[in-house]
């Protein structure tokens, strides 16, 4: 009864009290002067009790509501992270698109500047790294950035 109406639980309690503390001082064990204080202990113990257990069922709702709430922080950090790897992935294979794109550029500006079918095909033959050195050799200096990653 208590747990589906906490007020009129109390009330009924401090009235069950009451009634327990008159009885007893009728029956002449409590002495008549000491029957408030008897009976405001009482009521005071009781509604501290009544407190505690009001207070611990909403702490325990709201334990359940930030553990649903972490589920659902939990559920759209794992798509984030999934987003994220496909995002990390996807960067990876555009960089090795570009890098590809730059070594056949160079390639050609190369093949384009030699001089004799040997020089052509020893650029041919070159391949990654060493198609970006040849180029810095004979252009001067390191590629811009964003290069030969």
């Amino acid at each position: 009864m208590i747990d589906l109406f906490p007020d009129i639980g109390i009330a009924v309690v401090l009235v069950a009290i009451a009634l327990v503390v008159i009885l007893i001082a009728r029956m002449g064990i409590l002495p008549k002067k000491s029957l408030p204080y008897v009976a405001a202990a009482l009521a005071g113990v009781t509604g501290i009790a009544v407190f505690q257990r009001i207070k611990a069922k909403g702490l325990a709702k709201e334990l359940e509501a930030r553990r649903r709430a972490l589920q659902d922080l939990e559920g759209r950090l794992a798509q984030t992270r999934a987003r994220f790897e496909a995002s990390d992935q996807t960067q990876a294979a555009v960089r090795a698109e570009l890098q590809r794109q730059e070594e056949a550029v160079q390639k050609a500006i190369l093949v384009a500047r030699a001089n004799t079918d040997a020089q052509r095909q020893e650029i041919d033959n070159l391949s990654g790294e060493e198609v970006f050195r040849r180029f810095d050799e004979v252009f001067g200096g390191p590629r811009p950035p964003g290069g030969g990653m």
